[in-house]
């Protein structure tokens, strides 16, 4: 490979110029106190006001939507109609829906909506969008009574690459709603050949201490414009969930049924998305998820899993987001498609993996089925850009500097005189938590995108409590060795090692080299976003600081182009 000294160099001069309809810079950043910007940006809480829930009115105009006296968008949306109520009108109710909204696995003509109804009264709810010559449209509505408090409802009859406002209604005695969710957006996916440029934000490792709330990483992220944001997986921090059953020192039967389970694990899921972080982000745009480990156990094995507690926290995940798991027969992994712009692959790197397999000749990962479409779909996918939700890490990640004989770092084996084993060639080197130590699982993608030679595949990840930039395989040649991993947040976490090189107290080129990584950090709170603009052929990445009193402050924000790496 060339120089990737020279290549971080080049990189890293080439800052990007403020564009209108990007990211917010620096500057509006700082304009804000902590203070101001907590205030508004606290959707759904109590004693707030319409104007107060970090949604404009439903008369505002979103990107993409005209605005003022223009002409209207061409093809209203089939069934669209004149609306007959205002929704602002309708009282908003913080404690009928006291855990807030969400909108998730958006497509270019359905949505899934989400919200918590106390009591599990009749919930209805209602799309709509504003025309500036026809007038408030209500585009769809789907009602449903809430199982313990939860509600879903996939609604369909949208167009392409709108924005739309939503919101769940309680109906009252007359017949008329007198009650209301706070009011959310979202954006459907872009028209099928467009190449709209796509910004969007990355989630991950959200908050397993009180140190880190409120999530200011997520209060900073609902104040810019997103297309839509991923989370990689960590979305909560449920371990303590599985101690009621077969940990320290109690058995199952202290939870025969799994109802104390049950409870434990929602009770944690209320906690975090309570948070004014969720609260304030999850009614500014639509989200797609993958999970990690915390949100059933740290480094849960499926093998070996207490099967209650994984049904239990498998329940838990469906019931608290917008993720249509439970409506896909309990198949995580799924593709969504922005016009030709992006596609979008979310992996399943937790539940399918078989760890009792890591010294054979086909250790699993992904399960075959899993794998199978994942390379069929990143060779065939017609998008510019391929996007890989990836929980863990795809990068060859360095030795901790205290590894010694027998330690392990998420996946690595060490070998005798402190030297790592070669996952490639040695099957001893497979563990479980992370990508390099499956060995053949990984090599079989980066052959597969070497042998089709598919470019701009590009792999966001978690887990790891740092943020970075950097090649997955340095040491190869082809597309595979021109192929990143783009580590997000985290959002509300810490890692030490990442927190030493910080400081200066470990070599930074012991931990992230300099070949590979273009970009480090160990912040324990900051946010990530990533314009994909297919004109240019460009992502443009740029990390915040969201720790208190340093909140916008720009970390990194740098155009990077596989044409460059």
């Amino acid at each position: 490979m060339a120089n990737q000294n020279d290549k971080k160099t080049g990189q890293n001069q080439r800052e990007h110029t403020e564009d209108s309809r990007a990211l917010l810079g620096r500057r509006r950043f700082l304009q804000a106190s902590a203070a101001g910007m907590a205030a508004a940006t606290l959707p759904g809480m109590a004693g707030c006001s319409d104007d107060d829930n970090g949604i404009e009115p439903s008369g505002s105009s979103l990107p993409g939507e005209p605005s003022g006296s223009g002409s209207a968008l061409p093809d209203p949306e089939p069934g669209a109609t004149a609306m007959d109520f205002d929704p602002d009108a309708v009282t908003q109710d913080d404690v009928l829906f006291n855990f807030g909204i969400q909108s998730g696995a958006v497509t270019r003509e359905s949505v899934l909506l989400w919200t918590y109804a106390e009591n599990s009264p009749p919930i209805t709810a209602v799309i709509w969008r504003d025309d500036p010559v026809q007038g408030r449209l209500e585009v769809a509505r789907a009602s449903g009574t809430p199982v313990d408090g939860f509600l879903k409802l996939p609604l369909d009859g949208l167009l392409p690459g709108r924005w739309y406002h939503y919101a769940f209604f309680h109906e009252g005695a007359d017949g008329t709603f007198d009650l209301r969710s706070p009011i959310g957006r979202f954006r459907s996916a872009l028209p099928e050949d467009s190449l709209e440029p796509i910004t969007i934000a990355g989630l991950t490792c959200t908050g397993s201490q009180n140190q880190y709330r409120p999530y200011r990483a997520l209060q900073l992220l609902a104040e810019q414009e997103l297309d839509f944001f991923v989370h990689l997986g960590d979305i909560a921090y449920c371990d303590a969930a599985t101690r009621i059953r077969g940990y320290e020192g109690q058995t199952p039967e202290a939870d025969p049924d799994g109802s104390l389970t049950r409870q434990a694990y929602r009770d944690i899921w209320r906690f975090h998305i309570a948070d004014p972080g969720y609260r304030a982000l999850f009614p500014r745009t639509s989200w797609y998820m993958t999970w990690d480990d915390h949100e059933v156990d740290d480094n849960w094995d499926p093998e070996t899993a207490d099967e209650i507690v994984l049904r239990e926290a498998f329940a838990a995940f469906d019931e608290n987001l917008a993720t249509p798991r439970d409506l896909d027969g309990g198949r995580l992994w799924k593709s969504y498609r922005w016009g030709r712009t992006l596609e979008l692959f979310v992996l399943d790197g937790r539940s399918e993996r078989l760890p009792s397999t890591r010294l054979t000749d086909d250790p699993i990962y992904l399960s075959r089925e899993q794998m199978d479409w994942f390379k069929q779909g990143i060779r065939d996918s017609p998008c510019h850009f391929k996007v890989v939700l990836n929980s863990v890490p795809m990068a060859k990640m360095p030795i901790p500097p205290w590894a010694l004989e027998d330690d392990r770092w998420d996946g690595y084996d060490f070998a005798r005189n402190d030297e790592r084993c070669d996952p490639n060639t040695d099957p001893e080197c497979f563990d479980d938590p992370r990508w390099e130590g499956a060995g053949n699982p990984r090599r079989e993608i980066l052959d597969w995108i070497d042998e089709h030679d598919i470019e701009n595949v590009w792999f966001l990840s978690g887990d790891f409590h740092v943020g970075f930039v950097a090649y997955i395989a340095p040491n190869r040649t082809g597309r595979a060795g021109r192929t990143m991993d783009i580590a997000v947040g985290p959002s509300a976490n810490v890692n030490p090692l990442g927190l030493l090189v910080e400081e200066g107290l470990t070599p930074a080129e012991r931990v992230f080299p300099a070949n590979q990584f273009l970009y480090y950090q160990g912040n324990p709170a900051a946010t990530t976003t990533l314009r994909f603009d297919p004109a240019s052929n460009s992502i443009r990445v740029e990390f915040l600081d969201a720790r208190e009193g340093h909140e916008g402050e720009v970390l990194h924000d740098v155009v990077y182009s596989q044409d460059d790496l």
